[in-house]
């Protein structure tokens, strides 16, 4: 929170850990404010932050309901947000539900004055965020997944194109902050899983996806693993990396894991990376066999790829 006295001074709080109803409330007021719908008044002193609001705007009268284990996970990316979800209630067995991909490479491509694109950048990153809670809720899904990343302003060493791209134009922190927002809001649980060989893994399991969808799905292995840990009081344990079975590979990659005897996920992956061999099956919108169309309005520089 910051307090702005006048155009000099400034301070910023940092608010204390909310409990769950606190949260909800707070985070619906500022879903509310940003649409102009709602309001509040805010009293300060060397205690106490006060932060009155009527609470009937606030309050939700009905009781969501969910699947249990059905997962709705994302695989972020600047250009392109591989969406699926996924039933995990067989004993672990995997049953795709519904899988799509988000394309922003419009967005991020974009050529304006600075404030311009700013603004256009973060309402349509909320119309995503929209977009994917939309789906979690008509679904009925019981957690969001999306995978934890720490990327730092740097030199990526792929070119001033690439770092542009990452550093500049992707709008990540926005997008993360604003859909936890909204799942405290619409009572859905999320989850930050950890992103490490997500694409790999989830390319070499889900040979027939695209790059995205396939990283997407291995994250909502992860989270599936995760959460039945946690309800089953048990340490979680074992999550990252799935069994390595070498005869489970895809075929053109079957053998050079036996001529090579390599038994890991990572030592695989490093083979193919000192090879150079390419092993991504990237979208290709030419030769997409599904449904495409721009999220909300023909204006929207989102582009939303609905598989058939």
């Amino acid at each position: 929170m910051i307090l702005k006295f006048n155009k000099q001074d400034h301070v910023e709080i940092r608010l204390p850990i909310l409990n769950k109803k606190h949260l909800e409330h707070l985070s619906k007021l500022q879903d509310l404010c940003d649409q102009n719908k709602g309001c509040f008044s805010l009293e300060v002193n060397n205690e106490y932050i006060y932060i009155i609001f009527e609470e009937k705007y606030v309050q939700e009268k009905t009781v969501r309901s969910f699947v249990e284990y059905r997962i709705l996970s994302i695989d972020l990316n600047p250009n392109y947000i591989g969406l699926s979800i996924c039933d995990w209630s067989g004993e672990g067995s995997k049953q795709i539900v519904y899988k799509e991909i988000v394309d922003l490479s419009k967005l991020t491509a974009l050529k304006q004055d600075k404030a311009y694109k700013k603004h256009k950048r973060d309402y349509e990153t909320s119309e995503v965020n929209r977009h994917i809670i939309d789906i979690a809720k008509h679904y009925k899904c019981e957690v969001v997944a999306f995978e934890k990343l720490d990327i730092k302003a740097q030199d990526h060493s792929r070119g001033r194109k690439f770092n542009r791209l990452v550093n500049n134009c992707w709008n990540r922190a926005k997008l993360i902050q604003n859909l936890t927002k909204r799942c405290v809001i619409a009572r859905i649980k999320y989850q930050g899983v950890l992103a490490m060989y997500s694409s790999f893994i989830g390319q070499m399991t889900n040979e027939a996806e695209y790059d995205s969808v396939a990283a997407s799905l291995e994250l909502s292995r992860r989270a599936y693993l995760f959460n039945k840990a946690i309800k089953e009081k048990a340490k979680p344990r074992g999550i990252v990396y799935p069994t390595f079975d070498v005869n489970a590979l895809p075929t053109r990659w079957k053998e050079r894991a036996k001529e090579e005897g390599i038994k890991s996920w990572k030592k695989l992956y490093l083979s193919l990376k000192k090879s150079k061999s390419r092993y991504r099956f990237l979208f290709d919108l030419d030769i997409f066999k599904g449904i495409s169309f721009s999220l909300k309005s023909c204006k929207s520089l989102v582009l939303v790829h609905r598989f058939a």
